[in-house]
């Protein structure tokens, strides 16, 4: 047990200690003697306090300083050194600065600490072991087991993205980068990859829009390409594509589908013209619209047809200058308003190209409305179409001059007004608002119309999702994108949106990590989505293992305290290391493996208080072995693909749970819920 202690002891020192101090390092006299007396105190180097406690922090400045000055004593420990230096016998002897040191037994006389490895170990002088510091050992392995416990769980949330990502075609479809790059990597090298990644979720945020109604084509895969132990998903997974095939084949997925391209248009570089252009030229919404015979359908699309409309006039209305997008306002003005000849003119071409285009509404028995004849009575009612060609030129000049001063910034590439995005925005939504006025204004006269302006209301809102989304894409928000993107497709797909959990959970945090600015951005941005796996999963993935092994988790039990017999229910952190032998053929559902763990040190109280980061090491009590010492039997089911571990056991302490509390001799029962963390494996038969 002893030698089992001491090995334990040299691994946690060697590896995990981390007490280095400040030093002072100079080679000349003169500005060595002035920062050498800032550490004199009654005309004697400094080193305890009035209550008796070592002022180790200045020791170690002040001695590396002098150790340039007596090369030869540079391996010596703070009391040897000064042994040497007063000591006349000794060619290291210093008469100047030798008397500037009290002797080791002034030094020891009354202490409630020494240094050194030749002072007797009494049970106050327990904290320095062999010349190791216990609370600085304790507060090292705290500071791994925070840090490793942290990155076990990290892996765990990768190997779940991971496991979601082939699962899930919807995620494939969505951010093609991230699942191409994700599924090339072994999940615990994700760290060394995180720039890479990050890149991937930007390059797939900015075309998410765009591959939304690609979801129509979605599959799963081919049964003999899935993992056996997940053959029992692909069940689920067709019945989530049929859900979703089948939507983009009704009105909702039309319009999903209709506003997608045009917002990602937008997105793309191309002006509102073009990206009207762009929907009504659409080869794949066509086919739900017009037959190959050229003949419309019985399905009427009527997000697109109303994008048809829009299209109509807009494109009736571009400029032929090369610096302008559509005629300007006042020529509209001039021209078509104002002239009653020519406005003839230009409605009888209109009229004859919403005949082409088959632009047409459904009614209440789902009949077609066609717009020219919707136009033909119009014919005489200058109102109608007055103001609604006056508004959209308003918008059509707000959308021009915004696009103008967008493209500018761009070019001289500064920060983005939010004004001008704002009135970019607000002329897009302008011409869909000006379509639907114009549409409930007509309907006054013509009650055909009636029908269909509840759900041409119904446009005017996805439009506002549309240019949302294009807004958080400007400002690189990909947080809100992702909110925005959800509240869509919740909206209109409604129970058929089978992965909306998901796509939350994993789009919110890819967002994150595509926003963050640095490495500590990236950290905090996995860290907070993590959830229970990693080299934890060596022991649940081999027949036999022995490790040395810690575990940080939460327990309750029943807990006695020796000292007064009394007994009591306790919670709290809990941090044992010592020995696992485990067995990885225990195979039932989530259950893969079991753990005998025998516990020989405890430091759950440290670990707890290293969890907050603000804590500061030099608050730390003063801690022996017989303060973290906790021999104790414990048994643990391991769950699958996680690092996660359920058990209990029997234990003996340790008698510090608490930062400056009170130490007691206990025992205890409890039960634990453990992240499992091997430090070292001993032994491994694979199975």
């Amino acid at each position: 047990m002893k030698k089992l202690l001491f090995v334990i002891t040299l691994l946690l020192f060697t590896n995990f200690s981390n007490s280095q101090s400040d030093t002072i390092e100079s080679i000349n006299p003169y500005y060595d003697a002035i920062t050498l007396n800032s550490f004199i105190e009654n005309g004697k180097f400094k080193y305890k306090d009035p209550n008796g406690a070592w002022y180790e922090s200045d020791i170690d400045k002040y001695l590396s300083l002098l150790k340039i000055y007596f090369p030869d004593l540079k391996d010596n420990d703070f009391l040897n050194f000064v042994d040497e230096i007063k000591d006349t016998a000794s060619t290291s002897y210093n008469p100047f600065i030798g008397s500037l040191f009290k002797t080791r037994d002034e030094m020891s006389s009354g202490a409630d600490a020494v240094l050194g490895n030749d002072i007797p170990i009494d049970e106050k002088s327990a904290s320095k072991l062999g010349g190791f510091n216990v609370t600085n050992i304790v507060d090292g392995l705290a500071k791994f087991l925070v840090k490793r416990t942290k990155e076990e769980l990290n892996v765990a949330f990768f190997r779940k993205f991971k496991d979601v990502l082939e699962n899930y075609p919807e995620f494939e479809t969505l951010f093609p980068k991230t699942h191409n790059f994700v599924s090339f990597i072994e999940e615990q090298n994700y760290a060394s990859m995180l720039q890479v990644l990050k890149q991937a979720f930007e390059d797939d945020m900015k075309t998410l829009i765009g591959n939304i109604p690609e979801l129509r084509n979605v599959e799963c895969k081919a049964k003999d390409t899935i993992r056996a132990k997940n053959r029992r998903k692909f069940g689920k997974c067709n019945d989530r594509v049929k859900e979703i095939t089948r939507f983009f084949k009704e009105e909702g997925g039309w319009t999903v589908w209709t506003m997608s391209i045009f917002v990602d248009e937008l997105i793309s570089g191309k002006n509102a013209a073009d990206a009207l252009s762009s929907v009504f030229k659409d080869n794949d919404l066509k086919k739900f619209d017009i037959d190959d015979t050229g003949n419309p359908k019985d399905s009427i699309p009527l997000t697109y047809n109303v994008f048809k409309l829009l299209d109509l006039f807009s494109a009736s209305l571009r400029s032929k200058e090369d610096n302008r997008i559509w005629v300007s306002s006042e020529d509209i003005k001039k021209e078509i308003i104002e002239n009653d000849i020519q406005r003839t003119i230009y409605l009888g071409l209109l009229y004859q190209q919403s005949k082409m285009r088959k632009v047409r509404f459904p009614n209440e028995n789902k009949k077609p409305i066609y717009f020219h004849d919707v136009l033909k009575k119009l014919k005489d009612s200058h109102d109608e179409l007055s103001n609604f060609l006056r508004e959209l030129s308003e918008s059509f000049t707000k959308i021009e001059l915004s696009l103008c001063v967008l493209k500018k910034i761009r070019l001289e590439n500064k920060t983005l007004d939010v004004r001008t995005v704002d009135n970019y925005l607000t002329g897009i939504d302008g011409l869909f608002e000006a379509t639907s006025e114009f549409l409930e204004k007509i309907s006054e006269n013509d009650s055909t119309l009636v029908p269909i302006l509840k759900d041409v209301k119904k446009l005017t809102n996805i439009i506002e999702y549309g240019v949302d989304i294009f807004n958080n894409l400007e400002e690189k928000n990909y947080g809100s994108l992702i909110f925005n993107v959800t509240i869509l497709l919740d909206n209109y797909m409604g129970e058929k949106f089978k992965f909306k959990a998901e796509l939350i959970k994993y789009g919110t945090f890819m967002a994150t990590v595509a926003q963050a600015e640095n490495s500590d951005q990236i950290a905090a941005a996995i860290e907070a989505a993590a959830l229970p796996s990693g080299s934890s999963s060596i022991k649940r993935k081999s027949s036999f293992n022995v490790s040395l092994n810690a575990y940080v988790g939460l327990f309750g039990g029943s807990e006695k305290i020796v000292e007064s017999g009394e007994e009591s229910f306790v919670t709290g952190l809990t941090s044992p290391v010592g020995v696992a032998v485990s067995w990885g053929r225990l195979d039932l559902g989530i259950i893969q493996g079991f753990t005998l763990f025998a516990s020989i040190i405890d430091i759950g109280a440290i670990t707890t208080y290293r969890f907050d980061d603000n804590n500061d090491a030099q608050d730390l009590p003063e801690l022996s072995f017989e303060n973290i010492i906790a021999p104790g039997i414990h048994g643990y089911i391991n769950f699958r693909n996680s690092p996660l571990s359920l058990g209990g056991g029997y234990q003996l302490g340790p008698s510090t749970r608490e930062i400056n509390g009170v130490n007691e001799s206990i025992r205890r029962w409890h039960i634990t819920l453990v992240v499992d963390i091997p430090l070292m494996n001993f032994f491994t038969k694979s199975k």
